[in-house]
């Protein structure tokens, strides 16, 4: 593999060497054009690396402020010197180091398509030399799952594959409208001849996680797909606008984690002077107790807010007896339907892998359809997705979203992708370890890590997250445990009530393989036992 000082030719920037706080950087050229310089930072810990900078920018006078990108991590966008730059944090170090970004995974995939006839990735088979050039020092690291993807891809689409997803593409009129925003990241991250696909990594995706007006625009995009018809134009137009009236955000730089676990430890004082002092020893020391206070209140105006919308949304889609409503906000959500005007932004089909494996997930690809007319497929997925109002913290920013997340109860249904209806021990772990901190999705930084690592990192999440709010860490984790033990007993019983497959099921459960009559566990279940 390259070195990053291989990767990037190292020349000067013109921005102040004390904004990057020490941090190792440098200018990418092959980023960078005249109008703009790209400088990528290296960090372990990168939202708050950025968080920092883009502090430390504005400290120095510098005109700055977030940016997206298909990154992660949003960049850091700015003017200095009469000169635009933008500062792009990526993984320095430990554990992530030289691992690919989901942008960077898309062009690895792309590569692993066109080159699944192969023994092995050469840049000389390179369909698309740029994007081989872009990933060309994950390889051979990441040769042999690139090489696997690309031939389960193959089974079912046809073509030379090119990535789309790396830049972004222009919305709709109506869009623009709505939110402000002329362009976006497109839905479809790779074209694989006539076929738009739209890439989801399994265990970290979630149909939409849309912000006040991003979700207010799907609502009308909604209308356009579904028709005039007075009774759905009715009902989404009373979303939307409970939407545009009670969705918020809240001026906190901080984590939701944090904030409540320094509300709870002002209130606990009964005078002012006390819950001033009590409130210098939190991370929200620099608010002044009657802001502090201000923001509070509008967490609990919010918190309300949240669930009387979560139940509206969800008696407006339950009433609609048809699910034409349903149907179209997830087609809408999944397909970028009406939001692109670029019709190669638009997804055709939907596909879930496993990054570590290198396979699709079972049941896939979705085929979505085209120029909205819903799939069969499409409508078991919309069948099994679940609703919520709730926080998304974005860059320590806590505001309201709207969440769609796939059901993962469905067993019955035998045509539903397995990797929503069938659990094995871990996924029965990480989803109560997910319960206890409070989230239904994993957080960006944990999709891609294999499934012990996503259980350390959730249950230290959790221990930290009661140290905050100063609880009980014993109760926690017992309770925790509890948890697990009992999901898991429920889960055995009903896998002895098969009978004759009992024994097969469950070894694959609890990740047991037979082979030449001998047992063999995994060595990830072996380790965790020793510890």
């Amino acid at each position: 593999m390259e070195k990053f000082s291989t990767w990037l030719v190292e020349q000067k920037t013109n921005l102040p060497k004390k904004v990057f706080l020490g941090l190792d950087y440098e200018k990418s050229d092959k980023l960078s054009s005249k109008k703009r310089d790209v400088i990528i930072v290296r960090s372990d810990n990168r939202d708050s690396d950025r968080d920092d900078i883009l502090r430390a920018l504005k400290k120095q006078g510098i005109q700055a402020k977030l940016g997206s990108s298909s990154s992660s991590v949003d960049p850091v966008d700015g003017t200095y010197q009469n000169k635009d730059f933008r500062i792009m944090v990526k993984p320095g170090g430990g554990e992530k180091a030289g691992k690919p970004d989901a942008t960077e995974f898309e062009s690895v995939i792309t590569v692993g398509i066109n080159q699944a006839n192969q023994k092995k990735i050469s840049k000389k088979n390179a369909v698309d030399k740029k994007t081989f050039d872009n990933v060309s020092k994950y390889f051979p690291d990441y040769e042999k799952v690139a090489l696997s993807l690309g031939k389960s891809f193959r089974k079912h689409f046809k073509g030379d594959a090119y990535q789309f997803g790396a830049s972004r593409s222009k919305t709709s009129e109506m869009w623009k409208t709505r939110t402000a925003k002329g362009t976006d990241v497109p839905k479809t991250d790779i074209i694989v001849g006539k076929t738009n696909v739209s890439l989801k990594a399994e265990g970290g995706s979630q149909g939409a996680s849309g912000l006040k007006k991003e979700t207010v625009a799907t609502m009308y995009a909604a209308m356009e797909m579904i028709g005039e018809n007075p009774k759905y134009k009715k009902a989404l137009t009373r979303i939307a606008t409970d939407i545009e009236k009670g969705f918020g955000e809240l001026l906190v730089k901080q984590t939701l984690t944090n904030f409540r676990g320094a509300i709870k430890k002002v209130d606990a004082e009964k005078s002012k002077t006390k819950k001033a002092a009590a409130l210098a020893k939190t991370k929200l020391s620099k608010i002044p107790l009657d802001d502090f206070q201000k923001e509070a209140d509008k967490l609990v105006k919010l918190d309300e807010f949240h669930k009387s919308h979560t139940e509206l949304i969800n008696k407006v889609i339950a009433d609609d007896k048809e699910g034409n409503i349903r149907d179209a906000i997830v087609y809408i959500s999944v397909t970028g339907y009406k939001k692109f005007a670029d019709p190669k932004a638009i997804a055709h089909s939907l596909v879930e892998f496993d990054r570590k494996k290198g396979t699709l997930s079972s049941g896939y690809p979705i085929n979505c359809g085209k120029d909205g007319n819903m799939s069969a497929d499409l409508q078991k997925y919309s069948a099994a997705c679940k609703f919520k109002a709730s926080f998304k913290t974005a860059s320590n920013k806590p505001q309201s979203a709207l969440r769609i997340t796939m059901n993962k109860l469905k067993s019955e249904n035998k045509n539903f992708p397995k990797s929503f209806s069938e659990q094995n021990v871990n996924d029965v772990i990480i989803d109560e370890l997910m319960k206890a901190n409070g989230i239904s999705y994993l957080p960006e930084e944990m999709i891609y890590l294999d499934e012990f690592k996503i259980i350390s990192n959730l249950f230290k999440k959790g221990v930290d997250k009661v140290k905050e709010i100063g609880g009980n860490i014993k109760n926690w984790v017992m309770k925790t445990f509890k948890n697990i033990l009992d999901r898991i007993k429920s889960i055995v019983s009903k896998i002895i009530s098969l009978g004759k497959a009992a024994l097969a099921k469950l070894f694959s459960f609890f990740g047991v393989e037979i082979s030449s009559a001998k047992i063999q566990y995994p060595s990830e279940l072996l380790d965790f036992a020793a510890k």
